[in-house]
């Protein structure tokens, strides 16, 4: 009972946990490097998407680190169990998860579950406890925190932000469910949400446990997104010819699972079709979802080869080598299964073909983007009616330029206004820890 459990739990977990990851946590922490800090941020590999000065950089995290300036001490802990951290790293990246992988295996073999059971005794709750006292920050920003840093941390009287970094849907991290056992304990104090659309989501569904705000996309709206790539200053640019960036997915969802393709790259046989027989007036970059590029990138690029052995007009190099901001403002329109990419994209001024057919999740992803013209449904049978959409989707790009600079000026705001007043909640802390 306790392996099978251990199974389930960690191919849920498989994105996050890598056999390197897991040594690395043995061999590599070190208490001597956990500072005392009034920030601090939680980031998995998974979230390190781009390179500045040759070091991995998490454009959702890093952005803001960079916005808040100097005079603010702060340290990141890398996410259990990540590979990546010190000097191959952007920022004060410290390795200390045997503390956490101890917790987790204690939890597995004498409690048997992967869940809170008692908030007192909890392991991983106690782990991260010791951590945080040792920190003693006033404030953590992580993407998606645990509920037991969540819980460790109230006990501290620290205040937890998730940031978003994906779709906001029901559903594992933002499911009732997840905390069901422990009565809705463990939520952090906030959401940072991208747009309206998240933010309406978290107020309608779990709004009674944890408050939400809009501050705009870190990787887009900050003023540290320009180190990231010359083309975001401007966020879009001319584009001469069709070109389309296809994001791929990490996980087959079960109504592909007979789909060789989505298991092995992450798109359906049917737009690997398209692409072969029809798709020769257009330039497709194929995109990795971010673990494949951490996991498996070797083994998806040499699918790659192979599928598009010859294929002059199919691409993914270059597309991969900067960030997916990067990658959109070179791109005429974007093609994703069912990805948040897709809410990337409308920031960027893109439009997005959604290839999920099932109608519920797409208007609960995208309804809103549907609504605007911003997203459609694609059905790839219709040949001629999806190259029609492509070329139309070009044609409009170039019209929505004066509209995408006025919404990015708002969500700018956004940003610079959240920016500040963690910078001021931050100061106002250290004059008091001081006095």
């Amino acid at each position: 009972m306790r392996i099978g459990k251990l199974y389930v739990y960690l191919r849920e977990r498989a994105l996050n946990f890598s056999i390197v990851g897991i040594f690395k946590a043995i061999l590599f922490s070190d208490i001597k490097k956990i500072k005392q800090s009034d920030l601090l941020f939680i980031v998995h590999d998974n979230s390190r998407s781009a390179e500045v000065d040759n070091l991995k950089y998490a454009p959702i995290i890093d952005t803001i680190m960079d916005d808040l300036g100097s005079g603010i001490s702060n340290i990141t802990l890398a996410a259990p169990f990540s590979k990546h951290f010190g000097k191959s790293c952007y920022g004060n990246v410290v390795m200390y998860n045997r503390p956490l992988l101890f917790a987790y295996l204690k939890k597995f073999i004498f409690l048997r579950s992967s869940r809170v059971i008692d908030i007192d005794s909890d392991p991983v709750m106690q782990a991260w406890r010791f951590i945080l006292k040792k920190i003693q920050p006033k404030i953590i920003i992580g993407v998606n925190p645990s509920p037991e840093l969540c819980i460790a941390a109230k006990g501290l009287d620290i205040y937890v932000a998730d940031i978003q970094h994906g779709i906001i849907a029901p559903g594992n991290y933002y499911d009732l469910g997840k905390r069901s056992n422990i009565k809705q304990q463990g939520w952090p104090d906030i959401i940072l949400c991208w747009d309206e659309f998240s933010k309406n989501f978290v107020e309608s569904n779990i709004g009674s446990f944890v408050d939400s705000i809009v501050i705009g996309h870190p990787a887009i709206f900050s003023i540290s997104s320009r180190k990231l790539s010359p083309q975001l200053a401007n966020k879009v640019r001319s584009i001469e010819q069709i070109s389309i960036l296809v994001t791929l997915t990490s996980i087959c969802p079960e109504s592909h699972l007979n789909d060789l393709h989505f298991k092995k790259i992450g798109i359906p046989d049917s737009l690997v079709n398209f692409i072969l027989e029809y798709g020769s007036d257009f330039n497709w970059h194929l995109r990795l979802h971010p673990a494949q590029f951490t996991n498996s990138k070797k083994e998806v690029y040499h699918y790659l080869s192979v599928l598009f052995k010859g294929v002059l007009n199919v691409f993914w190099e270059d597309c991969n080598n900067g960030t997916l901001h990067t990658a959109l403002s070179k791109s005429s329109v974007h093609i994703t299964f069912n990805s948040a990419s897709a809410r990337e994209a409308a920031f960027m001024g893109v439009k997005s073909g959604i290839l999920d057919n099932d109608e519920e999740t797409v208007n609960l992803y995208f309804s809103d983007l549907i609504r605007d013209g911003l997203a459609a449904m694609i059905k790839l049978q219709d040949i001629s009616g999806f190259k029609t959409w492509l070329i139309n989707c070009h044609r409009q790009k170039e019209a929505d330029l004066g509209l995408l600079k006025s919404e990015t000026s708002e969500m700018q705001d956004k940003f610079n206004t959240f920016i500040n007043s963690l910078r001021k909640r931050l100061k106002d802390y250290k004059m008091t820890r001081n006095s």
